[in-house]
């Protein structure tokens, strides 16, 4: 499927549908490194480790028993 959300985009579109090469085109492999700076596609965000996870909920398990036992 292909979208097109601006008019640039439908202009290259046409563009690529004129060419005479429209067939013969270079194969891309998905790999390729994007220009335009600020693409919120290019940011990379760090998922959290299985390991810091467990810590925390291990903390807030510790921390919730205590204050069970203190109420006793």
């Amino acid at each position: 499927m292909l979208v097109l959300v601006n008019d640039e985009q439908r202009r290259l579109l046409q563009e690529a549908e004129a060419a005479s090469d429209r067939f013969d085109r270079k194969i891309e492999d998905g790999k390729e490194t994007l220009t335009k700076p600020h693409n919120p596609l290019k940011t990379s965000i760090p998922e959290p480790t299985g390991g810091w996870i467990l810590g925390v909920s291990a903390a807030a398990l510790f921390i919730l028993v205590k204050r069970q036992h203190r109420r006793k």
